[in-house]
């Protein structure tokens, strides 16, 4: 690429007092909206954590209780054949 292809970029000119004020509350609108989105991402993740905690919970309960189940009614046999 050649100098003379470079293209010059040229400088804004100053902003009137009304059009600051406008770029200032776009600004400000733009900060709220994604600091909205930021908030609702965390909501849901934050809730989808606490769903899968439950879920957790619940199924180690469960094992628990399998393992208390089968400790009380399926004692294992003495094996009095032939050993192998």
């Amino acid at each position: 690429m050649r100098a003379d292809e470079i293209a010059v970029i040229k400088p804004k000119p100053p902003q009137t007092p009304e059009q600051a004020r406008v770029a200032g509350l776009k600004q400000g609108v733009e900060k709220a909206r994604d600091a909205l989105k930021a908030e609702r991402d965390r909501q849901k993740r934050t809730k989808a954590q606490q769903q899968i905690f439950a879920s957790l919970r619940f199924l180690q309960g469960c094992i628990q209780l399998a393992k208390w189940l089968s400790s009380r009614f399926f004692k294992p046999k003495p094996f009095y054949g032939r050993s192998v």
